[in-house]
Formats: structure tokens, sequence, C-alpha cells
């Protein structure tokens, strides 16, 4: 049942179908042969297990960025996906906030609203990948400071390695 619930859900989100679980039957808004609801009954069996595999031609390409502080540094000059990052704050008593954003011209830290920032706690590192990513419409650009929005360097810059496509 739990296996059944995850494709529900997955389905749910992909194609805004709808779900009846303990029935063990979906219905594709459409899907029928005359534009009407396709009931399909799903047996239960094993589980399926899928695992998600970066493509050769589409995955994340890896973007070293040390010494990373508030000069902004652009990671791509357009449009594009943000899939991860991996970022080490030296700094023994200070968060480090990383900052991004979707600007294709000039970016002036403390004035411009980053569209993300991330703490990274202090003496420590921080990661996260977005499975589909965070696009970005215009560019992408970082900088690290003391505070999420603000403009004051940190004692020591962070290190980060970006995943973008």
């Amino acid at each position: 049942m739990k296996y059944l619930l995850e494709l529900c859900l997955a389905l749910i989100v992909a194609f805004a179908m709808t779900c009846d679980a303990s029935a063990q039957q979906l219905t594709v808004p459409g899907g029928g042969p005359f534009g009407g609801p396709a009931p399909a009954t799903l047996a239960p069996g094993p589980p399926v297990l899928a695992t998600p595999v970066p493509g050769v031609t589409n995955g994340w390409l890896p973007i070293l960025s040390n010494g990373l502080s508030t000069t902004v540094k652009t990671i791509k000059n357009q449009s594009g996906t943000l899939g991860g990052y991996f970022c080490y704050n030296p700094n023994a008593s200070v968060v480090a906030y990383i900052q991004f954003f979707d600007v294709a011209g000039t970016v002036t830290l403390g004035t411009t609203l980053p569209i993300k920032s991330i703490g990274i706690p202090a003496a420590s590192a921080g990661n996260l990948e977005w499975m589909m990513g965070v696009h970005f419409s215009n560019a992408i650009k970082v900088a690290a400071t003391t505070t999420a929005t603000g403009s004051t360097a940190l004692g020591s810059a962070v290190d980060c390695n970006f995943d973008i496509n």
C-alpha cells in the first residue's frame, strides 16, 4: 500500500490525476479513447524501485567557486538551472549567507534583493541537491555575506561548489 500511495502522489503531482489508493484505481483526466476518464486498475505486487541518474548530455556541470565573499561572482551569464551546492564556512563564530541572484546586469549587495539566501553555520559546511533544480531566467550570480540580504564581508571567504545546467 505504501508504494501505491507514493505512486499516486507522484502521478497526481505530475499529471493532475486522481487516485483512490484503497480501491487501487487511478483516473486520468481526458485519458479515455473518447476524451473521458480512463480508469486503470493496479494489482498489488512487488515494489518497482527507480533511481534517477543524471544524464551525460543534460547532467549537472560542477563549478568550483573558492574564496566567495562580497565580490559578486557570475556562475552562469545566461538563463540556467542551479542543481545543488556545497559550501564550507571557515569562520569560527559567524554564519555565512550565500546570496543567489537572478540578474543579468549589475548586482549591488545590500540593495539588490537575492532570490535565495542560504545560511551556512559557523565552522561548518552545508550542501543541498534539488533534483529538478532551481531555474534562473537571466543569470546565476552569488556572493557571501554576514546577513541574508546584506553587504558586509565575512572575516574569511567561503569555499563553494555549485552544480548548474
